[in-house]
């Protein structure tokens, strides 16, 4: 995909990242902020909100969305992640 992309970085606030970085800071922390584990007991992260959850092992498409229950639904977004980027999670 060389020159397909006219820019080289990605601004969030106040930081700037490589696209490097900024992949590989999605690959590293993917499945902490978007994987509901079967036992909830060994979630990695704070952003399962275990009163909202009805479906476990499966990945959320949302995270701190301003309507927290909206992010425990089973939706296709998750489906076209898995499809285009398998490697964000662990087969």
């Amino acid at each position: 995909m060389e020159g397909h992309i006219k820019f080289s970085t990605v601004r969030i606030n106040d930081n700037v990242f490589k696209f490097t970085d900024w992949s590989r800071q999605i690959q590293e922390n993917f499945e902490k902020w978007f994987w509901i584990p079967e036992e909830l007991s060994k979630k990695r992260h704070q952003s399962v909100e275990e009163k909202y959850v009805k479906l476990k092992g499966m990945y959320k498409d949302v995270v701190k969305s301003s309507i927290a229950s909206e992010e425990y639904r089973l939706r296709p977004n998750a489906l076209i992640t898995l499809a285009l980027a398998p490697e964000l999670v662990t087969p």
